[in-house]
Parts: structure tokens; sequence; C-alpha cells
């Protein structure tokens, strides 16, 4: 007997695919896609499904490969445990990770009894990440994907043991180049559907005015609050930032860039000066950047970013092309303190350091 496996499918190339592998692999597969949210939910006018789009594309994949396609209504769990705790955290002062908290609590933890309920042996995502069982420990292990620039393990460190246990990752063994090619070959429709890499609900990533519209209220400045309750700062207003801009304008600068690794009780800091020169810029152009707070261009997902990319040509020094920290020095302080560090991409130049395969 065939055991029956949910196939969470978003409309994308990566589960459509998967969705393949597993039938291809003798599972007898139901596939479910999640409505998350309506227009109303992100505070957008109208009823439009946002989520249309992905149910068509899953939908036409179950059919193509002739297996049976629901769609479950989340939308009640998305809005608690994802859009309202994703506004909370916020305007307290902490950043959220919408996408753990959904996979914790909605995508995979509302999904499981529904799994159950239909008699399925597992689900399956098309999360790039492994499970392993560890005979010595007697432990489900999570592992990283193969496809090093696509893993998603960390999204999903919040998985229990009865969980890992009944979960599968059938893309976790591939590279994206070989998914894509596969779905081509297959000819799935969505097989050229862009990756999707933004919050769901804020898709351009201005998530400010997101929050702004589902709370109909204006965010207020708020204080810098030194740990022992002094007030260092404010933020600029308007006017303060156009005449602090007006003077970086056109000059070179130097930046100083602390970095700090709090590891078993041990800690580490160190902090990188940085030659920044920022490009001749016009009032027309400070104005636009305080009005709309983006610049007229960024420099893709894994460059330079945000104001850096119209107003910074020029850097001198060692940073990370994702979290904006001295990658060199992050080598360094985990070598200071012994810890493996992974990273997907390692490039030498960046400068000394230890990593993990």
């Amino acid at each position: 007997m065939k055991q029956k496996v949910l196939m969470a499918m978003s409309g994308g190339v990566d589960s459509s695919t998967a969705a393949l592998l597993l039938q291809e692999a003798g599972y007898d597969v139901v596939g479910v896609t999640l409505k998350m949210f309506d227009n109303k939910d992100i505070g957008l006018k109208g009823e439009t499904d946002s989520s249309f789009a992905n149910v068509r594309d899953a939908k036409l994949v179950a059919e193509k490969m002739g297996f049976p396609h629901y769609v479950f209504d989340f939308c009640p769990y998305f809005r608690q445990f994802v859009i309202d705790h994703f506004i909370t955290e916020y305007e307290s002062g902490r950043t959220p990770n919408p996408c753990v908290d959904c996979n914790k609590n909605v995508k995979l933890g509302q999904l499981f009894p529904k799994a159950e309920e239909l008699g399925c042996d597992y689900i399956a995502t098309g999360h790039y990440a492994n499970v392993k069982f560890n005979e010595e420990t007697g432990r489900w292990l999570l592992l990283r994907g193969a496809d090093r620039q696509k893993d998603q393990s960390y999204m999903l460190y919040t998985l229990t043991q009865n969980q890992l246990a009944h979960i599968l990752f059938p893309l976790g063994h591939l590279q994206k180049t070989v998914i894509r090619e596969k779905a081509e070959t297959e000819g799935l429709a969505n097989a050229r559907k862009p990756d999707s890499q933004d919050i769901c609900f804020v898709p351009d990533g201005d998530y400010a005015r997101v929050i702004e519209n589902m709370t109909r209220r204006k965010p207020q400045p708020g204080k810098f609050i030194h740990l022992d309750g002094t007030v260092l700062g404010k933020p600029a207003s308007p006017e303060e930032a156009m005449e602090m801009l007006r003077m970086l304008s056109g000059r070179t600068h130097q930046v100083h860039t602390g970095l700090a690794v709090f590891y078993g009780g041990r800690e580490k800091a160190v902090v990188e000066t940085t030659d920044v020169t920022f490009a001749p810029l016009t009032d027309a152009m400070i104005r636009r950047y305080i009005a709309t707070g983006e610049p007229d261009d960024k420099a893709g997902a894994y460059g330079i970013q945000g104001i850096a990319a119209l107003f910074i040509p020029s850097i001198r020094g060692s940073y990370s092309n994702v979290v904006g920290l001295p990658l060199a020095s992050l080598y360094a302080v985990c070598n200071a303190l012994g810890v493996d560090f992974y990273d997907t991409v390692h490039d030498p130049g960046h400068g000394p350091g230890r990593t993990s395969p």
C-alpha cells in the first residue's frame, strides 16, 4: 500500500517539482494550497483574493499529474500568529521573523493536524532542507539543503521531533538549477515562474506602510535610549535630515561599524573603520529620499541596498553583502571564540576565517 503524503503547494516551481518527485518515488500525493490572507487583511481596498494566481498554478500542476488538490483557508491563523505579531513586535521596537512564525504556527503547525484528518502518513514541502535520523542519539536531525544558496533549514528550526519524523523535503538533495530543468522537461506551467524573495504580505518591502495601512495609525518617532535609561537622541526631523545629507554630499567619511558575538558565556567585540564616499546629492534627490524613504535605485537583493545604492558609489572596506556588517570582522570574532562560522558562500577574499562545510 502506498504511503500518503499531503504536499503543501505554494503555486511556485519548487513545491510543484517536489510533488512530481514524490509521485515518481511512489507516494500517493494529495496537494494543498494555503490561503493566508485577503487584501483587507493587509490594509488594501477591495476583496480581491491575493492568492488566486498561486491557487490556480498549483491546481494546474495537480491536474496535470492527476492527484487531488485542496485549498485550506488559514486566514484566521495567519492574521493571529503572523500579521498581528508582526505589527506588535515592530511597534514594540523589536524585529520579528514572520516566515519562522508562519512555519511554526500556521503553515506547518496547522497542516500536521489536517494531514492526520486526511489519513496522510507525511506532509511535504518545497523547502531546501534535509531530515536525518541519528541512530546514536535516537533523535531526528534537521540539516541544511545541498544547495547552500537556497538553504532554508534556518526557517524550520522550531520543528519538533514528532514533526521531523513525519515531514519530507524532496528538494533537499538537489540544486535549484536541476529543479527548474526538471520542471521544464515535464512541462509544468510554472517552470519559469520567478522565485518569491520578500515577505508574502509585504511584496514591495515597505513594511512600515503596510503596518500603517493595517492599523490605520501613523507610527510616531521614538528615541534612542541607553540600557541605563539615558535618552541618547531622537530621529532627525526632515529639516535635520536635509542638512545632514547636504553635509555628506560628495565627501568621504569614516564609518565605524561595531560587531559583537556572545557565545557560551564568552563575548568578543570588534570595531572596523571604513572609508565611505558619498555621491554629490542635489536637494531634489534628498527631498525625494526623505519623502519616500527609498532611493531611485537598488543594487539588487545581495548588493548594496537602500540609501547606499544611490548615495554611496564607492566603498573601501570589507562589507558582507547580506547582513551589512564587516565579514572579515565576523570571521575574526568567531575564530577568537573558537566558534565555527557557517557561511553559505565563502569568498576567501573577504578575509581570514574558518568556515564549516
